[in-house]
């Protein structure tokens, strides 16, 4: 018998060995492997964890009449604490890998609703937010990563695809972008408050491809593409309006990965400039103005959303490979 949060309990036939019921499981119960965890109930009071083959099949020798299983989200196991400290990037077109950060485990978003063409950030602990996409611009989503269940939002005032993403104290900031594949770049943008989509004031300018980060209560736009041009200008949204900083970028990029080091010191690196995907790297003091260039990537690369985070001493970014800084020095992450 499988008891399960998520479905009613019903009696399946037990394969063989332990992948191909967790392959039998997925359909049933709606996780994917890496969120899937098994469990042998006993009794009322007493359950096993089947974490390997040798326990699943002692547990199929031992039990000679009825296997009571039960199948929980990894996320949601006793002991395990809330994060929100995850890594986002697709996979596959549908299919949205979230490395966690706090344990290295993944997990995966597979669903039709979500595409590569729009934006997912991290809401709040264990929770996602996808927006737009060339499929449906204007729609929006939620996925509870601690039950592995998807929840349609309402829709945005706007559609938007290649836009910029990011959740700041639980407000989620959807700016810029484009409505289509054919159309051109907008200047719009809007928050996510609760359940509802509340208009913001305009960026300076239109961006789509746009890096957007919070940090110290605000939120960065960082370069994109207007339209005719790639960007070098940076805009600062910290209640009021959209600010143009002083500051610009050393040179025009969109899709560059950021990282706040302090309250105004941002780590740039990467991104796309002409055709080609750049491999500098520079440290930015967004007040004195100052930009100063760092060690390289090994690569030239570009970056989506929440992809360069601090662990440590360390900084990994994550794009079409995966880097580390040790000291000042990039190398790419092979394991």
């Amino acid at each position: 018998m499988l008891v399960s949060d998520s479905v009613p309990s019903r009696l399946i036939r037990v394969p063989g060995t332990l992948g191909l019921l967790q392959g039998e499981l997925e359909p049933i119960v709606g996780l994917g492997k890496a969120q899937m965890e098994v469990v042998l109930v006993k009794s009322a009071a007493e359950t096993e964890t089947i974490r390997d083959e040798g326990t699943f099949q002692r547990a199929c020798t031992e039990v000679r009449e009825t296997l009571v299983l039960m199948v929980r989200p990894k996320a949601a196991l006793p002991g395990k604490k809330p994060t929100a400290n995850y890594v986002l990037g697709f996979s596959m077109r549908h299919k949205l890998k979230v490395l966690n950060l706090d344990d290295d485990s993944v997990g995966f978003w597979e669903s039709k609703n979500i595409s590569w063409t729009g934006r997912v950030c991290v809401m709040s602990t264990d929770k996602l937010i996808f927006t737009g996409g060339n499929r449906t611009p204007r729609a929006a989503m939620a996925y509870d990563l601690a039950t592995c269940r998807e929840t349609q939002l309402q829709d945005m005032s706007q559609g938007r695809m290649w836009h910029g993403l990011c959740s700041l104290e639980g407000t989620v900031f959807a700016v810029g972008g484009r409505e289509s594949q054919s159309g051109i770049p907008t200047s719009t943008a809007e928050v996510l408050k609760s359940t509802t989509w509340q208009g913001l004031p305009d960026l300076s300018c239109p961006r789509e491809s746009l890096t957007l980060i919070a940090n110290s209560g605000a939120v960065y736009a960082f370069g994109g593409f207007d339209g005719s041009q790639r960007l070098t200008t940076i805009e600062k949204y910290a209640g009021k309006a959209w600010e143009t900083l002083l500051c610009e970028l050393p040179s025009p990029r969109q899709m560059l990965g950021a990282l706040f080091l302090d309250d105004h010191t941002v780590l740039v690196l990467g991104g796309q400039e002409g055709k080609y995907e750049q491999s500098e790297v520079y440290e930015i003091d967004l007040e004195a103005g100052m930009s100063v260039e760092a060690a390289p990537l090994p690569r030239g690369d570009f970056f989506t959303g929440r992809q360069v985070v601090k662990r440590g001493e360390e900084v990994w970014a994550f794009g079409r490979q995966t880097y580390v800084r040790r000291g000042s020095m990039w190398e790419v992450h092979t394991s």
